[in-house]
């Protein structure tokens, strides 16, 4: 068996070698340049646009501080009508609707927490019993019968009501 000679301080000047590492180097360099030189501009194009919304937000005066006021109350609102406990309404009058009521309009003003309901009745003691079960329900207080009209000119004679109630605590 012939022995193993190993040279351990052999010089290694490979070329492709340090070419690769001049290239990968350059191209480390570009990468922080082109890096610092983004950010610089981001950070500019940043500055410009606190600029303009400071601006804007000064303009706002007069005018068009009025109309963004009522915009803003009207969208205060909305959201006031849409966080009411629509739900419970609902409820309640599918729950206290009998057979023989028929609802045709129902009439919320949703500030008041006051619902307008106006319907049709086979009979008197139809209509009683849908007011009786209206206020049984926890959700509506204070109903009250605001009128009522026997129809003439239909044979079944049915009674045409209108009523009132309020759902909820008022504000």
């Amino acid at each position: 068996m012939r022995a193993l000679h190993v040279d351990f301080q052999r010089p290694a000047a490979f070329p492709l070698g340090w070419a690769s590492l001049a290239l990968v180097l350059a191209l480390a360099i570009f990468t922080g340049y082109s890096y610092f030189r983004t950010s610089s501009a981001l950070a500019q194009v940043e500055a410009s646009a606190a600029r303009s919304r400071a601006a804007a937000a000064r303009a706002v005066s007069g005018a068009d501080g009025e109309r963004l006021q009522q915009e803003l109350k009207a969208a205060s609102k909305i959201l006031d009508e849409l966080s009411l406990p629509w739900d419970a309404l609902f409820q309640a009058l599918e729950q206290a609707r009998g057979e023989r009521v028929a609802l045709l309009l129902a009439q919320p003003e949703p500030r008041k927490r006051i619902v307008t309901l106006n319907g049709e009745a086979k009979n008197y003691d139809s209509l009683f019993a849908f007011v009786r079960e209206l206020e049984k329900n926890p959700a509506m207080t204070r109903v009250h019968l605001q009128s009522h009209e026997v129809r003439q000119n239909d044979p079944q004679r049915p009674i045409f009501f209108t009523l009132e109630a309020q759902w909820g605590a008022a504000r």
